[in-house]
């Protein structure tokens, strides 16, 4: 189906979108835009255009700002940094993982074929290339018999995607420690949300979260548990944005997974 000035339109698989607008995707014809009716960007223009990223780093200051009560000129630029990373590498991570987990395929995504709509919040709309999310639209899940590709998800995922967003941050206050520990919790924030919405999966999600966690850029970054006892080793930094932040933080103010809780 195209847009009626001829470009592919984009569609929108129900099989994702119904787990909630951190898993929704658009899907776009391999080489393609989109459409043309909207601003679509690619993830390989956060580095190649430094007024896309710089303009997501103002917009995440003036959120954790308005959120904390506090003037933007006081949000750290490492904060900013890594809140704008955490929300684009979750945002990568949840449909990916949910392709593969579910439907056994994993999109053949890299940054400069993954589209996105630059705009405020975690769930701004992103496009996958065509080639695979199609048969998500038509085709029932996969066989229980079969086997997601960890290997595959993990070299489209890491070695790509989370590679290129660390390596375009880090100019920004985001060391890679704290990259590495935003993927390692969005992996697992994504798997615990698709575990408790298809719990009959929870096997293959095991399967790929253990992989994924235990890759070389990950594997110290984490306690190498899952469920509620996960918990990453490098905070976020995001408490810092709080009201009257102090550097000691209450658990108020801390993520589930942060590794200051109980301390």
């Amino acid at each position: 189906m195209n847009h009626p000035d001829g470009s592919p339109r984009a569609a929108t698989p129900y099989r994702l979108a119904a787990l909630g607008p951190h898993f929704a995707v658009h899907t776009h014809v391999p080489g393609t835009v989109p459409s043309a009716d909207t601003p679509w960007r690619t993830i390989a223009e956060l580095r190649h255009d430094p007024t896309l990223l710089r303009d997501r780093m103002d917009a995440t200051r003036a959120l954790l700002a308005t959120a904390g009560g506090r003037d933007p000129q006081e949000i750290e630029p490492p904060v900013a940094a890594s809140a704008a990373h955490l929300g684009l590498i979750a945002r990568l991570t949840a449909p990916l993982l949910a392709l593969t987990a579910l439907h056994d395929t994993v999109p053949s995504a890299d940054p400069e074929s993954v589209w996105w709509r630059p705009q405020p919040g975690a769930t701004f709309p992103l496009s996958v290339p065509a080639d695979h999310a199609r048969a998500v639209t038509t085709s029932p899940a996969p066989p229980a018999t079969t086997r997601p590709d960890p290997p595959r998800l993990a070299a489209v995922l890491l070695d790509d995607l989370a590679q290129f967003l660390a390596d375009t941050l880090r100019p920004y206050g985001l060391h890679p420690p704290l990259a590495w520990g935003n993927t390692a919790s969005a992996i697992h924030s994504a798997s615990t949300a698709l575990t408790t919405a298809r719990p009959h999966e929870a096997d293959r999600l095991r399967t790929l979260t253990v992989h994924l966690l235990a890759h070389p850029s990950l594997r110290d970054t984490h306690n190498d548990r899952s469920g509620p006892a996960f918990r990453r080793r490098t905070c976020c930094l995001i408490h810092r944005a709080a009201p009257a932040a102090t550097g000691r933080p209450s658990a108020a103010l801390l993520c589930a997974d942060c590794p200051l809780a109980g301390r």
